[in-house]
């Protein structure tokens, strides 16, 4: 559907008084309209709610910007489902319910990202506060090692001669008589290999590793 008739979010009012005195009938025939496909029905539904719902979900998420992005993603939601639309039940609470779960759903994914990035903070500055000794270090190394161990015979002579001789891919190319991109591809595909390997077996190691291998290529 072209949802282009819908107003600009950024220029939302919450609205008292419009259609809010629409007689149930009429809006039964609305609904009725409105899951035939009518899109001028559909516009008169969205006059009808679309105040209250940007009000609701402003209140909670204290932001204009994501209640204009759950406002909109309702009627979406309603719009695409209308189908399921039942004329003659509570519309309205229908609508808030969608709202609502929405909002929550929003709410729940902020919270569980904050807590990532605090985690991920805290972990960071665990390691960097950690001795050379460290078992994070050592755990490092040995999944590391481990990865290169795992890599193909061709990729892990272009991994160490790059990564630990620190010869160039013109000189890693005349040494194994292949082109340097070719070579380049290898150790390309080889530090995909490790980082991958050690991030499904060391989380820890794994935050320690990015910052080596990102100056590998």
């Amino acid at each position: 559907m072209n949802t282009n008739f819908l107003p600009a979010l950024n220029e939302y009012k919450v609205r008292t008084g419009v259609l809010t005195d629409l007689p149930h009938g009429d809006l039964t025939q609305i609904l009725h309209q409105v899951i035939a496909g009518d899109a001028r029905a559909f516009e008169s539904i969205y006059e009808l709610y679309h105040g209250k719902i940007f009000a609701f979900a402003c209140k909670l998420t204290k932001s204009a910007h994501t209640a204009k992005d759950v406002t909109q993603t309702v009627f979406m939601r309603i719009w695409e489902k209308r189908d399921g639309i039942q004329p003659d039940n509570n519309f309205e609470g229908y609508v808030m319910c969608i709202a609502r779960n929405m909002v929550l759903n929003i709410m729940r994914d902020t919270a569980r990202e904050q807590s990532r990035r605090k985690l991920l903070f805290n972990q960071i500055e665990n390691l960097r506060n950690l001795p050379e000794d460290s078992l994070v270090e050592k755990e490092l190394s040995k999944v590391y090692n481990e990865a290169i161990t795992l890599l193909a015979p061709q990729k892990k002579r272009i991994y160490l001669l790059r990564k630990e001789v620190g010869l160039t891919y013109d000189s890693i190319g005349k040494h194994l008589h292949i082109s340097p991109l070719t070579a380049k591809k290898h150790m390309t595909e080889a530090v995909r290999f490790v980082r991958t390997h050690v991030q499904s077996h060391s989380y820890f190691a794994y935050l320690l590793l990015l910052f080596c291998l990102v100056f590998s290529l």
